[in-house]
């Protein structure tokens, strides 16, 4: 054939039906069988063959003669012309297209322009990643100077690609096409890219996300370091890292590994005091103090090893500090067991001058000497499995002295 504006031949004008003859093979059918009516078509800039433009996925669908599979197209996903590339064969057989349907709409996608090419991250090896968190242990764009000259270039190399490689969400999500449901992600708790690593299935199948959308999130969450491997334990790695510490920096250690270090503060509001203490705190605390989703899987996880040889859930630690707290005597030993040092003074105030006098303090006084959460829960637990008082308060007896002494009192007899 001749091209347009050549001997022969001239330009078609604009809004014309361009001729089947300057168009791709697969195009050229869809003009042959497309109603007769006005089709846009565009001129390269280069002055090349005509070529028809669909600016929406169902118009593509129509002049594939696929239009009846507009609507399971997008259910799956389809939303843009770029997401027909990412539909795959067995995608298109479980929506019940026929073979023939089938290698049209395949052969058609070659044709359609492939999404703008990112560039991918590259995971680091496990191995690596512990000494990636020491490089990246400040937090900010500058590395630790003792913890660099300890590393190899290729560490260097991983450390400063979770730190610059990436740091927004948003731009992440925008990259790969997925920022429609960046309130959702927000709504899970992605505050750094790598929360995207701990996105589970059931959480994107809560927020809708269709099949195409579902598998590229995969796809590209993969490559973020750290994503993980069998080797690379973030809960073990906080206690490791608290272990090191100083005991009184243990806690903004532990928080700080696990990105949890916002909410440092209310931690401390609700009586955590030293590692140990995050082992009572229980889910509904978390929610209470607004920590989100992902967070929270990531607290509940990492509490259960923060300090080896202690219980693995809050229930077991109230149980524990019940038992320590049975075989005390005294008041200040009962209260020591239940790591209430701080408070002996109180008590004492209160007239706690033995283990069965707790039983008669009221909430009202646990609140009057500002008990936080955490210890109020453990001495409520505590209080629970004290034995009744071998008398019964009250009674008629032969003596004052001996009612007083019933009542605990003889000291004032």
């Amino acid at each position: 054939y001749e091209r347009p504006g050549s001997a022969g031949m001239n330009p078609p004008a604009p809004g014309a039906r361009p001729s089947t003859a300057t168009c791709q093979p697969a195009t050229r059918q869809l003009i042959a069988s497309a109603p007769d009516r006005d089709i846009p078509a565009s001129a390269p800039e280069d002055g090349g063959q005509d070529q028809l433009v669909f600016t929406t996925p169902q118009e593509w669908l129509v002049g594939l003669r696929l239009q009846k599979f507009a609507e399971s197209m997008e259910s799956i996903g389809c939303l843009a012309m770029t997401d027909y590339k990412e539909v795959l064969e067995e995608d298109l057989i479980e929506m019940g297209m026929p073979p023939l349907p089938r290698r049209r709409f395949l052969q058609a996608t070659y044709e359609l322009d492939a999404p703008a090419a990112v560039k991918r991250m590259h995971r680091p090896r496990s191995d690596l990643m512990s000494k990636v968190d020491k490089l990246n242990a400040t937090g900010d764009s500058a590395f630790d100077n003792d913890a660099l000259s300890d590393a190899t270039d290729e560490v260097v190399q991983a450390a400063s690609a979770m730190k610059l490689g990436a740091l927004d969400p948003t731009h992440w999500l925008d990259d790969y096409r997925l920022s429609m449901f960046k309130a959702n992600f927000d709504g899970l708790g992605v505050v750094d890219i790598v929360d995207f690593t701990e996105v589970l299935d059931q959480d994107l199948m809560g927020m809708a996300m269709p099949l195409l959308q579902f598998r590229r999130f995969r796809k590209y969450a993969a490559d973020i370091p750290p994503a993980g491997g069998s080797s690379y334990r973030l809960d073990l790695y906080a206690a490791e890292v608290a272990a090191k510490s100083l005991q009184q920096d243990q806690t903004n250690a532990w928080l700080n590994c696990l990105r949890l270090k916002r909410f440092s503060e209310k931690f401390l509001s609700i009586g955590v005091k030293e590692l140990r203490d995050f082992r009572e705190l229980r889910e509904d605390d978390l929610v209470a103090m607004g920590m989100p989703l992902l967070q929270r899987r990531r607290f509940l996880m990492s509490a259960a090893v923060a300090v080896p040889n202690l219980p693995d859930s809050a229930e077991s630690a109230l149980a524990t500090a019940q038992s320590n707290s049975a075989i005390c005597t005294t008041p200040p030993q009962w209260l020591e067991s239940l790591h209430l040092v701080a408070w002996i003074p109180s008590f004492d105030a209160l007239g706690c001058l033995d283990v069965t006098d707790m039983r008669e303090v009221l909430r009202s006084d646990l609140e009057e000497m500002e008990l936080p959460l955490l210890q109020t829960r453990r001495f409520l637990a505590a209080v629970a499995i004290i034995p009744d008082p071998p008398e019964l308060p009250g009674r008629r007896w032969e003596t004052p002295s001996k009612w007083l002494e019933s009542l605990r009192l003889k000291r004032f007899d």
